[in-house]
């Protein structure tokens, strides 16, 4: 009896730790090249090492969407979700901050993409992110 229950336990616990969920890692989530914005749609208003402020001119039809700033090396050292413009001109601001162990520097090349999901949701599927829109650029040596 005793060894019959010991199997009943072993089988129960396997059957759920087997039936719990699962993420499957992919690595680094790519971002797919979306719209290239003509010069002048997305300007770096200000930036400090910890913060950066753009002005966007391009109408989106969603009120919010989710912005990512990745570095060079593709990691993603700021993002999260922003209010889009509700208005006729189609400009909005926003200001980001960056991650913890990450900072914004001068001359260093960065890419902001503007996308309609969080990636973190997308990386148990696929490792590409579309981005509605690409945007890549430098920031100056002088703020």
């Amino acid at each position: 009896m005793k060894k019959l229950l010991f199997c009943f336990i072993i089988f129960i616990s396997l059957f759920c730790v087997s039936c719990g969920p699962k993420k499957v890692k992919t690595g680094k989530i790519e971002l797919y090249h979306g719209i290239r914005p003509p010069e002048g749609f997305i300007t770096v208003l200000s930036f400090s090492p910890r913060e950066i402020e753009f002005r966007i001119r391009v109408k989106f039809k969603d009120r919010k969407l989710y912005h990512i700033i990745a570095d060079e090396e593709g990691n993603f050292i700021a993002e999260g979700w922003y209010r889009t413009s509700i208005d006729s001109t189609g400009i909005y601001y926003i200001k980001m901050k960056v991650k913890k162990g990450f900072k914004f520097q001068p001359g260093k090349k960065y890419r902001l993409c503007i996308g309609k999901q969080n990636p973190e949701l997308m990386d148990l599927f696929t490792s590409k992110y579309r981005c509605l829109v690409d945007y890549e650029f430098v920031l100056p040596s002088h703020n």
